[in-house]
């Protein structure tokens, strides 16, 4: 039996994450707050593909999440194969426009579920000498992001932490991926207040990122990010002179996000 764990699975890049790992064959442990989305998401997933799916209802921004995930996986006395941190969310605006609540329930579900629930379960994997982690970082990983400071940041973070696990990870036979979408059609995107993107360049779906970013882990990249536009943004950010990219980001973000 191999086992993936996806957080985030009830929308977007990790609900279609959890679909194209069924399809392959996965028995699933999907989390995510919405236990009613989960039910679903568990019912479909094992009506369709066959496979034996787990849920656990949990809100990563809580310091107790990633622990009790932990657990009702023990519990079950299951094995995760391959661990997909997807679960995420950003706040647009000025830094001290937004509640500082906010900051520490992203910087809670953006870095601190991830270093958790990767901390808990690479042991695991390092034992079997085999596993596969999928981080879900961003475009924005690449720069600084004024109007967004506290999100970029997070997902540098998770872009940074991914690769220095990559290399600590592979004599193990542990491949870390770090999937870095840019703009993708999901809830992220859509409660966002962004002008018209789709007329100015095209939108992945979440299913094209998820797809991609599930190939590349299992090729074992250590980066991927979908897209030509998204990989020149990428090349340009680390090429360019970091004025040069901190005020592009500054003009990027107030032309396709309205300020706030």
């Amino acid at each position: 039996m191999t086992i993936a764990l996806v957080t985030g699975a009830s929308s977007g890049i990790g609900y279609e994450i959890a679909i194209i790992l069924a399809s392959k064959g996965y028995d699933l442990v999907i989390t995510a707050r919405n236990s009613k989305s989960l039910a679903d998401l568990k019912a479909y997933l094992e009506s369709t593909y066959g496979v034996s799916v787990w849920s656990i209802p949990a809100d990563l921004s809580q310091p107790t999440a990633a622990q009790n995930i932990y657990t009702g996986v023990q519990k079950n006395n299951l094995e995760i194969d391959i661990l997909v941190n997807n679960a995420g969310f950003g706040v647009q605006g000025h830094f001290e426009s937004a509640a500082l609540k906010q900051y520490e329930e992203m910087i809670s579900v953006n870095i601190m579920a991830v270093v958790q629930l990767t901390h808990l379960f690479l042991p695991g994997m390092k034992v079997r000498q085999s596993g596969k982690i999928l981080n879900v970082a961003s475009l924005a990983a690449f720069q600084p992001g004024p109007n967004f400071s506290v999100y970029f940041a997070s997902k540098s973070f998770v872009l940074s932490f991914s690769e220095a696990l990559y290399v600590e990870a592979k004599p193990s036979g542990i491949v870390v991926c770090a999937l870095c979408p840019g703009f993708t059609q999901s809830r992220f995107f859509e409660k966002a207040d962004v002008v018209d993107v789709g007329k100015i360049i095209p939108i992945p779906t979440a299913k094209q990122v998820a797809t991609y970013g599930v190939k590349k882990l299992l090729d074992g990249k250590a980066v991927a990010i979908y897209g030509i536009f998204n990989r020149v943004i990428a090349t340009l950010s680390q090429l360019l002179p970091r004025k040069w990219t901190r005020y592009t980001a500054k003009w990027f973000n107030n032309f396709f996000f309205r300020s706030k």
